[in-house]
């Protein structure tokens, strides 16, 4: 083990989600996708705009910090998003250690792929950030990795 802040890529093995953090390979205990989708209003005509979201939620045994992110999108829910809002995908990062201090993200990138499985369906992707913490360092996170049983809200 590397403390509290990491784990040991064997320790990962079966992990939900991995990542790096300024090169310390963290790993989820658990984590849990939620699949949802609703109707909006379009602001340009107001006609009905369906949207899918995604959300991950992680929980990190032995740590103060967390970690999570919502992929939303105009219709169906697969490829590559960004943080940069556009006109038919939004994507938000959380990361924070509690106590200590929660990261603004600057960058990210994101991909999604869900896949139906006898049992349901599994979410499939990769995740990299770059974050502002508070005390104007930055922290970096890459590598990120995940495969959650999805489920539908």
């Amino acid at each position: 083990m590397l403390g509290s802040t990491g784990c040991e890529h064997e320790v990962c093995t079966g992990s939900p989600v991995v990542w790096k953090d300024d090169g310390t390979t963290h790993c989820a205990s658990t984590a849990e996708a939620i699949l949802g989708t609703s109707t909006t209003d379009n602001p340009f005509d107001g006609g009905p705009i369906l949207e899918t979201s995604l959300e991950v939620v992680t929980v990190q045994d032995e740590t103060s910090n967390t970690f999570g992110f919502i992929v939303t999108s105009a219709g169906a829910l697969g490829g590559s998003y960004d943080c940069t809002p556009s006109g038919g995908s939004v994507v938000e990062i959380t990361y924070e250690e509690v106590g200590a201090y929660s990261a603004t993200v600057v960058s990210c990138t994101l991909t999604v792929t869900l896949t139906p499985t006898d049992g349901g369906m599994v979410a499939v992707g990769t995740f990299s950030a770059l974050l502002s913490i508070p005390d104007g360092g930055t922290k970096t996170l890459s590598d990120g990795t995940f495969d959650i049983p999805v489920t539908v809200d």
